[in-house]
């Protein structure tokens, strides 16, 4: 005879294990699995909910005097051929799914959608960052993202000096589809006789001087001081 007590214990355990796992669903990523001991208690909540429904399995079979199960995977077997499987298969599905839920976190960084240059600019980048607040340095009015048509192809550049009629286009990527772009891009530059600087990843090390140069090829800068590109601040000779 099936022992109704044992098998309402075995549910009893699996409800409050659910109940235990509740807490986490709030959890962030990074926060999770940080901390090993929440790691570990998630996964004994999930491997005894796993036991749960297949010491009921074992029961019914054993009980029932149905045929010895080698496996687990035949135990289900039996019991789908005797069809009183469908409660069990049911609890294991919702484990699964807490299981893949819960123990399949990754970490996913949190990351800025833009930065907030000091000229109110919004921007993708950090290097972007840098390069917008120098232009407001230097005193040089600059529209950020502007759109140009050459030839019926509109080129979105980075920046363009309206009184100066110059594009600056910061290459911060890298990538064989990136390359193609910034190949076709600069050809469309060229195409319409527009002026353009290029500002590359690297020249960030220095971009004062480096972005300095270059503007200097087509207009004069007078304003030589270097600032914070965060905060704003005046930086000393050790900068």
């Amino acid at each position: 005879m099936i022992d109704k007590n044992l098998i309402q214990g075995k549910i009893d355990l699996i409800e409050k294990d659910l109940q235990f796992l509740k807490q986490y669903e709030s959890i962030q990523n990074e926060e999770f699995l940080n901390n090993y001991k929440d790691i570990q208690a998630v996964k004994y909540s999930l491997f005894e909910m796993i036991e749960a429904s297949i010491d009921i399995a074992s029961h019914i079979i054993s009980i029932k005097g149905f045929e010895r199960a080698e496996s687990y995977a035949e135990m289900f077997e039996i019991l789908g051929k005797k069809n009183i499987f469908v409660f069990i298969i049911i609890i294991l599905l919702i484990i699964v799914f807490l299981l893949k839920k819960l123990l399949s976190k990754e970490i996913k960084p949190t990351r800025p959608s833009g930065f907030k240059c000091l000229d109110g600019h919004i921007v993708k980048s950090k290097g972007e960052l840098i390069i917008d607040n120098n232009l407001k340095y230097f005193g040089i009015q600059h529209e950020y993202e502007s759109i140009v048509n050459v030839y019926g192809n509109k080129i979105k550049s980075d920046w363009y000096l309206p009184e100066y009629e110059l594009y600056i286009e910061y290459w911060g990527f890298f990538g064989k589809k990136y390359e193609n772009r910034k190949k076709e891009k600069i050809k469309l530059y060229q195409k319409g006789k527009l002026k353009l600087i290029s500002i590359e990843e690297a020249m960030l090390s220095d971009i004062y001087s480096n972005l300095k140069n270059q503007l200097e090829n087509y207009i004069e800068i007078n304003n030589l001081e270097k600032h914070c590109p965060n905060c704003g601040n005046k930086l000393d000779d050790r900068f």
